[in-house]
């Protein structure tokens, strides 16, 4: 996990080289900025890759996905695949995906919490009471 990291790290820092190389001032606003910005959101998009290609691995190493997705390539291109047929379905299904896996992942979050929450009470952990 820390080599994904660290990989991230590195290229957002390439990333965001590459783009403030020559930066300049467009109608009061600084262009460097905006090279800022999208270093920031390419990053965050390689980093949202990443951490799909590891969950995908980790419910495949758990059996919940065939054992074909244990391998790092096979979770890249399938990530690659369906983000590249996803476009084709349109804004307002991709809207209803990002609403139904924004409703999902605050599930996941809460129960994850309320689980992490009890198991800390129960062990008398002092910080959570």
């Amino acid at each position: 996990m820390t080599v994904y990291v660290d990989l991230l790290f590195g290229l957002n820092a390439v990333i965001n080289y590459l783009l403030l190389r020559g930066s300049a001032v467009v109608g009061g606003c600084s262009v460097r900025s905006g090279r800022l910005l999208l270093g920031a959101v390419l990053g965050g998009i390689i980093g949202f890759y990443w951490a799909s290609c590891r969950l995908l691995m980790a419910m495949a190493e758990d059996g919940i996905l065939p054992e074909r997705f244990r391998k790092h390539s096979v979770t890249i291109l399938f990530i690659m695949g369906v983000s590249m047929i996803a476009p084709f379905f349109g804004r307002t299904a991709l809207g209803w995906i990002v609403d139904i896996s924004t409703i999902g992942a605050v599930i996941g979050f809460g129960y994850t919490s309320a689980a992490a929450w009890r198991t800390a009470r129960s062990e008398g952990n002092k910080a959570v009471q």
